[in-house]
């Protein structure tokens, strides 16, 4: 600002030449009795020269010069030890401009060739401010048309600061003072220590009216460490303070310590507080905004860039400075984050995005897009994993180590993970909202929790659930509330469900329910498996599970069911060992199935065993069940303490084929009001309604009273005859009452 004191003392002087040349005549006459004989080749001649204008009793310019010389031909006047003083009466001070020798043309103008010292502000009481100094030569003044022009050097300085161009040009009716090329202004620093600021121009154009400022030829401003460029550009002043600068094709930064800025713009716009410091600046027109500190880097780009700055006051000083708060991005924004060493780099995209720094303007404090965005986070190197996130509205909150701590997404947030295994599967998960916490040593995702709809896929895998937590370190999902889990081997559905991703281990807890789906053995053999058709859903529901790939096991507990349509078991607890392609169900057993043959509709076709424990082999299509065998089929009830049958095994005939061990009582009907029978060990065929009965000795007891008994007995049911056989060449002995 002080810079344009050069401009008022060209204005000054022309204004001083106007009126003098307004006052030439009658001074010539007061001065024309002292001029003595003159040369042939002047006109007229004086010596100290002296010319003094009042407004009132107060004196407004005195000008005065100590030889007065004027050519024969009357055209030219030429002054020598020229001092003209021009008294500002409100400011108490006054504006003194002096030269060795001027010449006064025909025209009107006036020349001064030699030095021209213009000395702006002295005290006109003889105060000790320091007046602003200007100096140059070849000042041609044109009092006609109030202006003055120069195509020499012009030097000033003033208070706090100092300048310098090539040729000047001032024009008082319009206020306007161009500066012609080579423009260097510099301004000092307060203290010492402080550094000045230099602006360098290829040319500088002032206008009073509006108190602006034009630059062009390149233009660049330099303060210790910052810098700022522009092809053209324009500054806006008002109370003799710098309130606003535009640029054209504008680059900048700054370099503190290990912190470096820059910035660029196809129009810049900077305003600045009433304190001079500055406010705010904006970039428009593929603006890009950068800042590297500690090799932590943040890029940022968009149709427009804001940066926002906030005073400071330096304690040693009581200073003030500004320092970037706020970074706000709109059109196509875009960030880069990268940090320092092998962190993970993250992008973000979005129509609009906000940047705020920490206190001091040197570490990022958060991010925010307040619509729409799209995250994008990837380590670096080929194999590092890599993520992106799309939602509603987008927060990274950072620690004040710089790096990322907090990241929240909101209104529909949908996430894909890519590991770092090129080979495994993409995890997409989508929620109404997302929320991630960082390790701090590792920059990567420590936990990450998504609520709200959630679901994900996996590969073959996919789910469900109101809400999320992720163990990324463990590979772990945790799914709470309606809970589901589905791939191509079938489908699970719980209150809670935590998957084991890299292991695919499962665990089930509340109401769990859903299918299994066999896949076809290594022969690709499928088909009828017992009691449980291969390739088709068996269906489950338990009040917990765990599934284990590694073990090949899966554990329904708390009251557990499989079922395949009236095929089924009950248990307490019931293991399927998919290795071995068995079932062991334990506590409280009961299975059920309809026999081959027979009618699914049909209640007598259905074969029910309730026990302590059962063993079934699908392979082989055998179950066997312990303790407290209880079995009924058709009729026909058997007690023992152990029970084997075939439920798929010998050409289709399931469970029409059995063996019970172990204090075997059977009754047929199951109420006791057909015949019983007794022994160590039975074997059914159902088909041949056979039962061989082995015991010591085996008994059957008919409703008529009679009894038979031996060693092995063997009877059938056929309509309404019993027919009693020994075995080999035991006997075997009938008893019938005595009334019969």
């Amino acid at each position: 600002m002080r810079s344009l004191l050069l401009l008022a003392a060209l204005a000054l002087l022309a204004l001083v030449v106007r009126d003098y040349l307004g006052s030439r005549t009658a001074a010539g006459r007061d001065s024309a009795q002292a001029v003595p004989t003159l040369p042939e080749d002047l006109s007229a001649q004086s010596e100290s020269w002296r010319l003094t204008q009042t407004i009132g009793d107060s004196t407004r310019m005195e000008v005065s010069a100590d030889d007065f010389v004027q050519g024969a031909d009357g055209l030219t006047t030429d002054l020598s030890g020229v001092v003209l003083e021009i008294f500002r009466l409100q400011a108490g001070s006054l504006d003194r401009v002096e030269s060795d020798a001027m010449r006064m043309l025909a025209d009107g103008s006036l020349y001064s060739d030699g030095e021209t010292l213009i000395t702006l502000g002295i005290s006109a009481d003889g105060g000790t401010g320091r007046p602003v100094e200007v100096a140059t030569s070849g000042v041609t003044f044109h009092p006609s048309a109030n202006s003055a022009n120069t195509e020499r050097r012009v030097d000033y300085r003033f208070s706090d600061g100092a300048g310098s161009s090539l040729g000047a040009a001032y024009d008082a009716t319009t206020g306007v003072l161009r500066m012609m090329s080579e423009v260097r202004l510099e301004r000092f620093g307060p203290n010492p220590d402080e550094p000045s600021a230099v602006i360098r121009a290829g040319s500088l154009l002032y206008t009073e009216d509006g108190a602006r400022i034009e630059l062009a030829g390149h233009a660049r401003i330099e303060q210790g460490t910052g810098w700022l460029e522009c092809d053209s550009g324009e500054v806006l002043i008002s109370s003799r303070r710098i309130r606003r600068i535009e640029g054209v094709n504008a680059r900048g930064g700054e370099s503190v310590a290990d912190r470096r800025t820059t910035f660029s713009a196809s129009r810049l716009e900077a305003e600045f507080a009433t304190s001079g410091e500055l406010a705010r600046s904006r970039g428009s027109g593929t603006a890009r905004f950068a800042s590297i500190e500690a090799g932590q880097r943040i890029e940022v780009k968009a149709d427009s860039v804001d940066l926002h700055y906030e005073a400071e006051v330096e304690s040693s000083s009581s200073a003030s400075s500004s320092r970037l708060r706020r970074v706000e991005a709109r059109g196509a924004a875009q960030a880069s984050l990268h940090p320092s060493g092998d962190g993970t780099v993250s992008t973000i995209e979005s129509e609009s995005m906000l940047l705020v720094l920490r206190p001091g303007g040197e570490q990022i404090e958060r991010v925010e897009t307040p619509g729409r965005g799209t995250l994008h986070q990837f380590g670096r190197g080929a194999d590092a994993p890599a993520r992106t996130l799309v939602a509603g509205s987008i927060r990274m909150a950072y620690g004040p180590a710089g790096t990322l701590e907090r990241l929240a997404a909101r209104s529909g947030a949908q996430l894909v993970q890519r590991p770092a295994d090129q080979a495994a599967p993409e995890l997409r998960s989508w929620s109404d909202s997302l929320d991630a916490l960082f390790d701090p040593e590792t920059a990567e995702i420590a936990e990450l929790r998504q609520a709200g709809n959630f679901g994900f896929e996996e590969g073959p895998r996919r789910g469900s659930a109101d809400s999320a937590r992720f163990e990324l370190d463990g590979g772990v999902l945790e799914l709470e509330g309606n809970a589901n889990v589905a791939s191509t081997g079938g489908d699970l559905s719980a209150r809670q469900i935590v998957l084991a991703r890299a292991s695919g281990r499962i665990d089930a807890a509340g109401d769990v329910t859903g299918f299994l789906i066999q896949e076809p053995d290594a022969a690709g053999q499928s088909g009828a498996m017992g009691m449980f058709a291969g390739q088709q859903p068996v269906f489950l529901a338990a009040g917990a599970m765990v599934s284990d790939p590694e073990s090949q096991t899966l554990e329904y507990q708390n009251g557990a069911r499989l079922w395949q349509g009236r095929n089924r078991v009950d248990a307490d607890s019931i293991l399927i060992d998919q290795a071995s392609n068995s079932i062991t169900a334990r506590d409280a057993v009961e299975a059920a199935w309809v026999a081959d043959g027979g009618n699914a509709s049909d209640p007598d076709s259905l074969s029910i065993v309730r026990s302590g424990l059962m063993r079934y082999d699908a392979q082989t299509g055998l179950a066997r069940f312990e303790g407290a065998v209880d079995f009924r089929r058709q009729g026909m009830r058997v007690l023992a303490g152990e029970l084997q049958t075939a439920l798929g095994a010998d050409g289709g005939k399931a469970g029409m084929r059995a063996v019970a061990v172990g204090s075997v009582r059977i009754a047929d009907p199951p109420d006791g009001t057909g015949h019983r029978a007794f022994g160590d060990r039975a074997e059914f065929d159902a088909a041949e309604s056979e039962v061989a009965l082995v015991g010591q000795p085996a008994r059957i007891l008919m409703p008529d009273g009679t009894e038979s008994e031996g060693a092995s007995l063997t009877y059938r049911i056929a309509g309404d005859r019993l027919l009693v056989l020994g075995q080999g060449e035991e006997r075997a002995y009938t008893y019938r009452p005595a009334s019969r």
